[in-house]
């Protein structure tokens, strides 16, 4: 697969990474994965791991189940999991998008405010911090195909520090320190986020 790829992208970096051929383009990675169509539904993809075997996916129930949960939750479950991509791109946390969306849908299934608009986004971006915290190194299975994906732990004293920043913020944005709360906010996510909302 590289060396199909390479005879269109001959000046591009190309490379392999386990499962997948990195195609590094100028403002971010795609990364291309061998897929054959599975009877039935869904797909079969390579998996290096462990000696090598075939693992079936089903992108398409992944899908459905994130638009259940965004309608049950107010579309929630998307604008969560774009916040937290933010963190892991400005803090390069070793988690998969994909774990992010399935941490965001489990959280807000136990959250009394999951429903809220964005004016609550404060509170739901720090809880949702602290139900990470609390399964790191835990797991969660795929929808339809109920592969097991296990959430590892190398990215938890980057969710630790995000939470106390984000403690931090709450409490200055409840006593109207809007300014301080965003520079809060910022250490979390980056100067993408601006330091106050007009």
């Amino acid at each position: 697969m590289k060396k199909v790829l390479r005879e269109t992208y001959w000046t591009t970096d190309i490379r392999q990474d386990g499962q997948v051929v990195v195609v590094s383009l100028e403002t971010f990675n795609i990364e291309v994965a061998p897929t054959f169509l599975r009877r039935g539904g869904g797909f079969f993809i390579c998996d290096t791991n462990q000696g090598g075997r075939y693992k079936y996916v089903d992108p398409h129930a992944e899908l459905v189940e994130l638009d259940s949960s965004d309608r049950h939750f107010n579309g929630n479950a998307r604008k969560l999991t774009r916040i937290l991509k933010q963190w892991q791109r400005h803090n390069n946390v070793p988690l998969k998008s994909f774990q992010l969306e399935a941490l965001m849908k489990d959280f807000l299934t136990s959250n009394s405010y999951a429903s809220r608009d964005e004016f609550w986004f404060d509170w739901l971006v720090r809880d949702a911090f602290a139900h990470m915290i609390n399964h790191a190194n835990g797991w969660f299975r795929m929808p339809l195909t109920e592969g097991l994906i296990l959430l590892g732990g190398a990215w938890l004293n980057q969710a630790r520090n995000a939470y106390s920043h984000a403690l931090d913020a709450c409490e200055l944005e409840k006593n109207n320190f809007e300014v301080l709360a965003g520079e809060e906010w910022q250490k979390i996510f980056g100067k993408m986020i601006p330091k106050i909302i007009d």
